[in-house]
């Protein structure tokens, strides 16, 4: 993925074809989507990454922005409708 770095999460691809999905639906893709398909296909991984950081408030906003960087990474673009 970008600058010769590869995924380093295992769940990458049915994360991107879930976005697919919601995208043919014609829905807006939004991080609430990601996160929601995280906390219910991948409870693990979040407990982990969440543990990593400081406090509640810096939990949230470092998976908001994991969410944004993986959604750039696989070609999707942040808008604000």
């Amino acid at each position: 993925m970008g600058r010769g770095r590869s995924e380093n999460i295992d769940f990458s691809q049915q994360l991107v074809e879930f976005m697919e999905a919601v995208r043919e639906g014609e829905y807006f893709l939004t991080t609430a989507h990601l996160v929601t398909w995280i906390k219910s296909h991948q409870p693990e991984w979040l407990s982990e990454y969440m543990a990593a950081k400081p406090n509640e408030v810096r939990e949230y906003k470092c998976l908001i922005e994991w969410c944004l960087s993986f959604a750039n990474r696989h070609g999707y673009k942040h808008r604000v409708p």
